[in-house]
C-alpha cells in the first residue's frame, strides 16, 4: 500500500500508512504562510524549547507528563504552574521523583540547557530574556496570577520564533491564551490536553477557541508527541507524527479547526 498524504474535500491532509491508519491535519502550508506574513517565518524550525502551562489539576498533568519524557530529551522544559505566593511550594520534590529529567527551579540569570525542566517559581513571572537568559520577575499580576503562563510564552515566542512549543494544561481561566497565539504567530507549534482528561478545561477551551492550539490530545498521549515535534525538522515531517502515535497505542492527533 502506497503511504504519503493525500488532500480531502475540506483542505485538510489524511496521512494513509501501509496499515491503513488514517490521520486528519490540518494545512499545515497555510498555517506556515500565516507565520510568514507575520513576520516570523515558515514553520521548518527545529524545535528548541517547550513550555509548558497548568493550574487546577496541573501538578499531577504535569508529573504525568514529564515522568514519560526520555531522559535524552534534546531540549529545555520550562513549566508554569499557578501556586499559592503564602505556602511553600513542593513541586519541585513531587515533579523530580516522578521524572528522569533533572528538575529545578528557576533562577535569576540562569542559562537553558537540554534535558532539564525549570519550574516557574511561586509570586514571581518567569521570562526568557533576548539573550535566551532566564529571569524572574516582580511585575504586576496577569490575568490575577503570578507566575503568568502568557507572560513567559510571549517572551519565549520573542525569543524562540517558529523554533517553540507550547503545551496548554489542565487549569481555570484563561491563563496562556494570549501566550499561545504569540506563539502561534511566530511559527511556533501549540498543543493542548483534552477535555475528557482535564480536570478543568477552561485554560486548554480557551486557547483552542482563539485559534491558537494545533492538535488537541489526551494527557497520556501528549508525551509522545512532544518526542516526536523535538526529533522532527520541519513541517512536513509532522504528517508521520499521528501515525507513529497510532502504532503506539496512543489516538490520532486531532485538528483543534476540525
Amino acid at each position: 500500500m502506497h503511504s504519503g498524504p493525500y488532500p480531502d474535500g475540506d483542505g485538510h491532509k489524511i496521512w494513509r500508512d501501509s496499515g491503513e491508519n488514517l490521520c486528519t491535519l490540518p494545512d499545515i502550508s497555510y498555517n506556515g504562510r500565516m507565520a510568514a506574513e507575520n513576520g516570523c517565518g515558515s514553520r521548518n524550525a527545529a524545535i528548541k524549547v517547550v513550555v509548558i502551562a497548568a493550574s487546577l489539576g496541573g501538578v499531577e498533568a504535569i508529573s504525568r507528563l514529564l515522568r514519560e519524557l526520555p531522559k535524552d530529551l534534546s531540549v529545555p522544559v520550562l513549566v508554569v504552574q499557578h501556586l499559592s505566593p503564602d505556602c511553600p511550594s513542593v513541586l519541585d520534590k513531587i515533579v523530580q521523583g516522578r521524572s528522569i529529567l533533572n528538575v529545578k527551579w528557576a533562577t535569576e540569570g540562569e542559562t537553558l540547557n537540554p534535558g532539564t525542566v525549570y519550574l516557574a517559581i511561586p509570586n514571581r513571572h518567569l521570562i526568557v530574556t533576548p539573550d535566551g537568559k532566564l529571569s524572574l520577575q516582580a511585575s504586576d499580576r496577569v490575568d490575577w496570577v503570578r507566575p503568568a503562563a502568557d507572560v513567559l510564552l510571549e517572551s519565549v515566542a520573542q525569543r524562540f520564533g517558529q523554533s517553540a512549543l507550547a503545551v496548554i494544561l489542565t487549569g481555570s481561566l484563561n491563563d496562556g491564551m494570549q501566550g499561545a497565539m504569540h506563539i502561534k504567530r511566530c511559527g511556533g507549534w501549540v498543543l493542548a490536553q483534552d477535555e475528557s482528561s482535564s480536570r478543568c478545561f477552561e485554560m486548554p477551551r480557551a486557547a483552542i477557541r482563539a485559534g491558537a492550539v494545533d492538535f488537541v490530545l489526551p494527557l497520556d498521549s501528549l508525551p509522545f508527541a512532544i518526542s516526536c515535534l523535538t526529533m522532527t525538522v520541519g513541517a512536513t515531517d509532522l504528517f508521520r507524527v499521528p501515525c507513529k502515535l497510532a502504532e503506539a497505542g496512543g489516538e490520532c492527533l486531532h485538528s483543534a479547526f476540525s
